[in-house]
């Protein structure tokens, strides 16, 4: 999606979840079995790949094997979150 800032794009995605505490008009249907995410903006995490999957209880291993499919290079992993480009922290 796409469009200027205060357009409304994710009061749009937050009215789809069900998460959207504003005034809504008209219908939202949604088809069975779609799953529905969302990718946050902004992003307050700091410290090492390895930190943040210790925080978040994942293999350390999977995380960078995951990150390397996603395109990130090896040289990467041993700069702090961060410092990093914000494509690379949304991977």
């Amino acid at each position: 999606m796409v469009g200027q800032n205060g357009a409304g794009k994710s009061s749009l995605i937050r009215a789809i979840k069900g998460q959207f505490t504003g005034e809504i008009h008209g219908r939202i249907a949604i088809a069975h079995g779609i799953k529905i995410s969302y990718v946050r903006q902004q992003y307050n995490n700091r410290g090492s790949l390895a930190h943040f999957a210790k925080q978040n209880h994942l293999s350390y291993q999977t995380l960078l094997t995951i990150l390397r499919k996603l395109g990130m290079e090896r040289q990467t992993f041993n700069v702090p979150i961060e410092e990093m480009s914000m494509g690379q922290q949304k991977r």
